[in-house]
């Protein structure tokens, strides 16, 4: 390589030095940015990430891989902030998302807590104290992808989990390889904040239908109108929220 080619190439490299060190490729602006990518349609015959577009979707039934329709919609990152201001998490609080999605309610309660408050807080507080739970396992990484645009260093202890939040313990053949990690955060009282926006359609749309329906059934005494996923998560945050001062 010539040497004016090098000199080139070595001014590239202290370029994005310069900016990995100023933490330009890192925090809040960025990752809003990779959260609105992920809602841009890829071309035909390409992804639907969040554009509430029909998409199908793996699962397991007895041992055997089949496919179900399903559309991940996107909540606005304006409504998003507004919903965090109102609520005011603080690091020492509990917070958890049931239905995670692409991460935003996740990556918003952090940088309120990190503007609010400090860094050092911040990082405790996603270490220790934010909850993430998907059933959807592209939706788990895209979110543990958001927070890591935060903390990079911290990614091996974002409490993010694939699991359905609507139950504490999986059933034995579940749809989806749960993390059993997850069980620990989704007993009773445990929240200072239930935030999010799951999925409300007029019917159930989320994995181990037939289970849930036995459960609700069980705990509830009836599953009256059909089994709705509004019903379902509003009633699921009432049970996870501390019952002295839980926010929903």
């Amino acid at each position: 390589m010539r040497t004016g080619s090098v000199r080139q190439v070595l001014r590239i490299i202290a370029l994005y030095k310069q900016k990995i060190d100023s933490d330009e490729l890192s925090g809040a602006a960025v990752a809003r940015g990779y959260r609105t990518f992920l809602l841009q349609p890829g071309g035909r015959g390409t992804h639907h990430y969040f554009t509430g577009e029909s998409q199908s979707r793996p699962y397991i039934f007895r041992g055997t891989i089949r496919y179900r329709n399903v559309a991940r919609y996107f909540t606005p990152t304006e409504i998003i902030q507004q919903m965090v201001r109102l609520a005011k998490p603080r690091s020492g609080e509990s917070v958890i998302d049931l239905a995670c999605g692409s991460g935003g309610f996740l990556a918003e309660c952090l940088d309120y807590v990190a503007r609010h408050e400090s860094k050092g807080p911040a990082r405790q507080f996603v270490s220790q104290r934010l909850v993430g739970i998907d059933d959807d396992p592209f939706c788990v990484s895209c979110s543990r992808a958001l927070l890591a645009f935060f903390y990079p260093n911290l990614s091996d202890r974002f409490q993010v989990f694939l699991h359905n939040s609507l139950y504490e313990r999986a059933p034995r053949h579940s749809e989806i390889e749960e993390d059993a990690n997850a069980e620990t955060h989704l007993g009773p009282d445990r929240f200072d904040l239930v935030i999010g926006n799951p999925p409300g359609n007029d019917e159930y749309s989320g994995t181990n239908r037939a289970f849930i329906t036995r459960e609700w059934k069980r705990r509830f005494g009836h599953v009256g109108g059909g089994l709705m996923d509004h019903h379902c998560f509003v009633r699921r945050a009432v049970e996870l929220a501390k019952p002295n001062g839980g926010r929903i």
